[in-house]
């Protein structure tokens, strides 16, 4: 990185930091009480902080990271100011610590996309600085900055492991992969998925092999792909550097192995409200999430076009898909009672709008369809085993939830679009503008437009 350039990188940091500090006032200003989940963390972490690790609220579903991360960063802090530990574990201290890891996903995003596009010219100029900043802004990762959810730092380590890994470091991503385990169990995928792109640029080369729009869903090309991947692991030569390239993030599979024997299942605390189901249309949402965010790449009448005309040469593998689609959300919609009962999130209102005509979940099929091509039409340098390890990988981390959150969506939505080429600087600025105008309008309601809900005191916000 040139000197000039660390220097810009240094300026947008600091704004991004000064920027998310100010709204970061304002949030603890209106609502300075533990919200939402935060009842159950906050006072977990001030357990922690009073070094009481023995002791566990059975309401949290997830491993203590977040808390550790806490109180591994406050702890310094209270040694050289020699104050109470829990003097400082309070709702905005413990809250501020998501602005640590908010800096540092910008951080990597930008360093994950200079080293995805090393090869490009425009990774030089201001591109991979502006594309960063406009994902650290997706609003349904950077709402939770403000408050104290584990979004942010989970996101940042699996973010760090994936970088360790493409730099060739795999001990320290296998490390970065447990960290990121224990911030939240489900993040196990993304180890796997980390071990599986290694593999496959081992097996592809490190470059790949650029993919043409005809071979988009190209399942005799796929299916090449596996061949070509079990024929590399029949050379004994080839199995031993696999072993000595992957041994960090099968120590990580091995040890969540054990944790899941011992704890009787991949949740802690209360199982009844996560139990696993097979809910495929958890794929079409995160298409249409997908859709949303990354409109500016992956909606254009030269797209539609191009589909088209891939659609005509293949019919039969888009009838499939989409047939397969139509019986998917017929037989295995799933419902969770939380997004049935909670009208203080957004996916209550989005759930509605979908339910309001039985015929919607059907018409969004086809529409899945087509921004799966897209979004695969936008990652040309990705191999088929890249693909195919991605979308297994996200099928495996949504399919099993009954529950449609859209923070499962941050982590492959980040991933999909930082491997995506550097684009035209007005397609990086409208995708700006999209996720400014969603955080404008999703911290206004939070903000500014509390309510009242009959049998819960205080007031209530509306949230993602």
């Amino acid at each position: 990185m040139a000197a000039p350039m660390k220097f810009v990188v240094v300026i947008v940091l600091s704004i991004f930091f000064a920027f998310t500090s100010v709204l970061f006032y304002q949030v603890n200003k209106v609502q300075p009480e533990p919200y939402m989940d935060e009842i159950f963390h906050i006072p977990q972490a001030k357990q922690y902080c009073n070094g009481s690790f023995n002791e566990w609220d059975p309401m949290i579903t997830t491993l203590p990271g977040l808390y550790l991360a806490s109180v591994g960063l406050l702890r310094p802090i209270t040694e050289l100011m020699q104050v109470d530990m829990s003097e400082m574990c309070t709702t905005v201290i413990l809250r501020s610590t998501n602005i640590l890891f908010a800096v540092g996903n910008l951080y990597l995003l930008y360093a994950l996309i200079m080293r995805i596009n090393r090869h490009d010219k425009a990774s030089h100029g201001f591109k991979p600085l502006l594309t960063a900043a406009s994902l650290a802004h997706l609003p349904v990762l950077y709402f939770f900055t403000f408050l104290y959810y584990t979004d942010p730092g989970s996101t940042f380590f699996i973010l760090i492991m994936y970088l360790f890994s493409l730099h060739g470091n795999h001990i320290m991503a296998g490390l970065m992969g447990a960290l990121c385990v224990v911030f939240r169990q489900s993040n196990i995928v993304w180890v796997v998925f980390t071990a599986g792109v290694t593999f496959a640029r081992e097996v592809e080369g490190e470059r790949g092999r650029k993919q043409s729009p005809d071979a988009v869903n190209d399942f005799g090309a796929i299916l090449t792909s596996i061949k070509k991947a079990l024929l590399y692991l029949l050379k004994i030569s080839h199995l031993g550097r696999l072993i000595l390239l992957l041994w960090p993030y099968g120590l990580v599979a091995v040890a969540f192995l054990v944790f899941l024997y011992l704890n009787k299942g991949i949740v802690v605390g209360d199982k009844s409200h996560h139990e696993p189901c097979l809910n495929l249309p958890q794929l079409v949402y995160f298409l249409m999430f997908s859709a949303f965010f990354a409109a500016p790449y992956l909606t254009s009448p030269y797209s539609a076009v191009r589909f088209l005309k891939t659609c005509l040469k293949r019919p039969l593998t888009y009838i499939t898909l989409t047939c397969l689609g139509l019986l998917a959300v017929h037989y295995l919609t799933y419902v969770h009672l939380y997004v049935l009962s909670d009208n203080r999130h957004y996916v209550f209102s989005i759930w509605r709008l979908y339910q309001r005509d039985h015929l919607i979940k059907y018409c969004l099929v086809p529409v899945a369809v087509y921004i799966d091509w897209c979004m695969q039409d936008n990652l040309p340098s990705c191999s088929n085993l890249w693909r195919l390890v991605y979308f297994t990988c996200l099928a495996a981390v949504t399919v099993p939830q009954k529950l449609l959150e859209l923070r499962y969506f941050i982590v492959p939505y980040l991933l999909f679009r930082a491997q995506m080429p550097l684009q035209p600087y007005w397609k990086i600025c409208l995708e700006l503008l999209i996720g400014a105008a969603v955080n404008i309008a999703t911290l206004y309601l939070f903000l500014e437009k509390p309510f009242v809900w009959e049998g819960t005191p205080g007031l209530q916000r509306y949230m993602w």
